[in-house]
């Protein structure tokens, strides 16, 4: 029995109209305003100033102690997130670290300087260490939250946005924190300590109008003290999330290690010990606008499909960024590297991340995402323990020479994981396997693909892939909707032998123009005859600047009736317009590729009826690309074209219920392969 789905809490359109998602940004905002603010305050009250040599330990020590708790709290956070109503708990936790901080600015003095003996650095510890326990609980309960208020097909763009808004307000938290702050003014902690309680206060508040459906119970939902420990066997059968986990175990554990070396990178860039603060601003800022800049490219791309294979690249180049850091005597590339680790390193976060929360069903989510979140902070904790823990002598150049095995281990993880992906697959050899990951990560990212009905394709048998030809790409688009290998039918002028490699991966079928017909046509009809699919262009050419279908060759209708194959047609639209076919690689695109019903042609009809037939339903699938009814011309425009079941004009049938849920799904929806 599965749970029902909260639809009323999840409204389909555009993010920017949906409420719930307003008020979490705005949450996430507030809530990672205050988190900088306390992380600064408890920077100038163990004293760390511009010339410190301890401020790496000193750092590292903060960060520990914030992390720490959530070794012991997340598995039992995210226990209380799928127990509990979950937006009372952020609430709650909300409202507390409000309190905290409140604690934190009657104990410090109005007068005076602000840095407190060592002796009395426990006390900030323990102060974060406090904050940390009821982050913990929030974490999980905010990550279990995102998919119940966002629909699935958004939910990469979602978390992209949410990510890039907690960057911009961690960025402008330590910009106004640092031009408040006075090391020798305590009076400056408490404004900063009333600014950051404010804020948690509001963003707890925002969290309260949250509109989320009652979680029902489930026949699959254990009770009692075990149940807490779900996740484990639930992740132990699903051994992706294993593996998404341990991504994000990676990318914290490095961005560890990469930001406590930035005060360390002053001295390599020749710069005074006098400047350690403002280089460690300087960097941080570049680390955060890489984040925001990631971050906001994944929402823009929105696309959960081969979204690993995405987030192993970007691990690989975020790799490739911490060696430039590390090897690069300049401090402007430095910043430039440091940019480019935020981004990349963002993407895999992102995509790992939301892959992650999108498969985890809603019951035990809220525990899926604690045992995440206690994963990663291993690897935070022990990071920044070892640093805290480091030679204060030494310590600058320990961090310097760790950039490159941490960059080593980024980049043969992410090429390593993006290989074994992109061999991986539904056809039946590896170069295939290759050429079609590769394939829809460029229809994806670059033309945009959507397809609609693909459901509609037979998984099995001979099969006539009948298409309206618009543009070279259009063989690579139709391709990364399927999960079978389409051989297309090409004139043997455009085999070109520079591109062996993907004639050997794709196996078209080649026919020489001015032989006889049947000759022509003798390799489709094996094809076929062996239950593959073949794509055929009926019209025989390209649509180089126009977009009306032409007429159709009559051997389609031959091909039908002689290898008893059922019929898809097909119809592209919103493809590059260009003469030359290379920008319609090169140019970027939002193409949409619509599949009609499979069916099988009439055989006591003439192949020119069968032909024509064939062209009909192709006009009727561009109606409804044009979004109008096929039967009496009626324009829907402005109605969304997967709830629409029957025309308003003539009361026509459209599409259904069931076809609509299935191909609103196919818009951005599917797990990476």
């Amino acid at each position: 029995m599965s749970e029902p789905s909260p639809v009323l809490a999840r409204p389909s359109g555009p993010l920017w109209r949906n409420l719930n998602f307003t008020l979490m940004w705005t949450s996430v905002a507030a809530s990672g305003f205050g988190d900088r603010l306390i992380m600064l305050v408890a920077m100038a009250l163990m004293g760390m100033t511009a010339a410190n040599d301890n401020s790496v330990t000193i750092t590292a020590g903060i960060n520990f102690w914030f992390f720490f708790p959530w070794l012991i709290i997340s598995p039992p956070g995210g226990w209380l997130a799928d127990k509990m109503p979950r937006k009372w708990l952020m609430f709650a936790c909300d409202e507390i670290r409000a309190a905290l901080l409140f604690c934190g600015f009657l104990l410090i003095p109005a007068v005076g300087a602000a840095a407190i003996p060592g002796d009395h650095h426990w006390k900030i510890f323990a102060l974060m260490a406090a904050v940390g326990t009821f982050a913990a609980v929030f974490s999980p309960a905010r990550n279990a939250t995102v998919p119940e208020v966002i629909p699935p097909t958004q939910l990469t763009a979602a978390n992209g946005i949410l990510i890039s808004i907690a960057t911009i307000a961690s960025l402008f938290g330590a910009i106004v924190g640092g031009w408040i702050i006075n090391e020798q003014d305590s009076g400056t902690l408490r404004t900063v300590l009333i600014m950051g309680v404010l804020f948690y206060f509001f963003s707890g508040l925002l969290l309260t109008l949250l509109r989320i459906v009652r979680r029902q119970k489930t026949a699959k939902e254990k009770t009692g003290f075990f149940s807490m420990f779900a996740a484990l066997g639930y992740m132990k059968s699903h051994k992706k999330t294993i593996g998404l986990t341990l991504v994000n175990v990676l990318v914290w554990g490095a961005a560890m290690v990469v930001s406590n070396s930035f005060t360390a990178l002053n001295s390599s860039y020749g710069f005074d010990p006098g400047r350690r603060l403002r280089t460690y601003t300087e960097m941080f800022t570049c680390l955060g606008a890489g984040m925001l800049a990631g971050g906001l490219f994944v929402a823009w791309m929105n696309k959960k499909r081969e979204s690993v294979p995405l987030g192993m690249l970007g691990l690989t180049l975020a790799g490739m960024s911490v060696a430039m850091i590390a090897i690069c005597p300049w401090y402007v590339a430095g910043l430039a590297a440091t940019f480019g680790v935020g981004f990349f390193g963002n993407m895999a976060i992102i995509c790992t991340f939301s892959l992650l929360m999108g498969i985890a069903p809603n019951y035990i989510r809220g525990r899926v995402m604690g045992i995440n979140s206690l994963a990663t902070t291993v690897a935070i904790v022990l990071a920044n323990l070892i640093i805290w823990q480091l030679p204060t002598k030494t310590a600058d150049l320990i961090m310097v020479r760790s950039l490159w095995p941490t960059a080593a281990v980024l980049m043969i993880v992410g090429i390593w994981g993006f290989w074994a992906l992109i061999t991986r697959g539904p056809m039946p050899k590896q170069s295939q396997n290759i050429f079609w990951h590769l394939d829809r990560m460029f229809t994806l990212f670059w033309h945009g693909v959507t397809w609609y009905g693909k459901h509609r394709v037979p998984t099995s048998g001979p099969c006539i892939m009948a298409a309206n030809h618009t543009a070279g790409i259009d063989p690579f688009l139709i391709q990364g909707a399927l999960v079978r290998p389409v051989r297309w039918v090409m004139i043997t002028k455009n085999y070109y032998r520079i591109m062996t490699p993907l004639w050997k991966a794709i196996n078209p079928i080649a026919i020489e123009e001015g032989k006889p017909p049947i000759a022509q046509l003798k390799a489709v009809l094996e094809s076929l005859k062996a239950g593959e699919i073949v794509g055929i262009f009926p019209e025989g050419g390209l649509q180089r600047d126009h977009r009306n279908l032409q007429k159709f060759q009559s051997g389609v209708g031959m091909i039908a009736v002689r290898s008893g194959a059922m019929i898809v047609p097909v119809w592209i639209t919103d493809t590059p317009m260009r003469k030359k076919m290379i920008w319609h690689f090169l140019q970027p695109s939002r193409s949409k590729i619509f599949f009609g019903e499979a069916y099988k042609p009439d055989t006591t009809k003439s192949y020119e009826e069968i032909v024509e037939d064939l062209r009909q339903r192709m006009m009727a699938l561009a109606k409804r690309s044009l979004k109008a009814c096929p039967n009496c011309d009626f324009s829907f425009k402005k109605l969304t074209m997967s709830t629409i079941a029957t025309c308003p004009s003539c009361g026509s049938s459209l599409w259904g219920d069931g076809e609509a849920a299935r191909e609103a799904e196919e818009t951005h929806g599917g797990e990476a392969g």
